[in-house]
């Protein structure tokens, strides 16, 4: 049989609140302690939000939506070297 869980349960973080603790971390300077402190949450979810929004895929965006990805410059540059 389980043992039951000790202590409180852990809260996941939103999307919306990862990007501010991502945005407070690299952009602001805050250790992921404090913001760990502040948002009452293990530090390892600090450290995932970071992480999870440092490597998210950019997406063109245009007045709030996504645009068309059109050619990069790779393409271009494959291209010219094919002709």
């Amino acid at each position: 049989m389980p043992r039951p869980r000790m202590g409180r349960a852990e809260r996941g973080l939103t999307p919306e609140q990862r990007i501010a603790i991502a945005h407070a971390h690299f952009n602001e300077g805050m250790p992921q302690s404090s913001l760990a402190s502040l948002m009452s949450v293990n530090s390892g979810r600090i450290a995932e939000a970071c992480t999870a929004v440092m490597l998210a895929p950019r997406a063109p965006v245009e007045m709030g939506r996504r645009m068309e990805a059109g050619p990069t410059v790779a393409d271009e540059t494959t291209a010219e070297a094919a002709s």
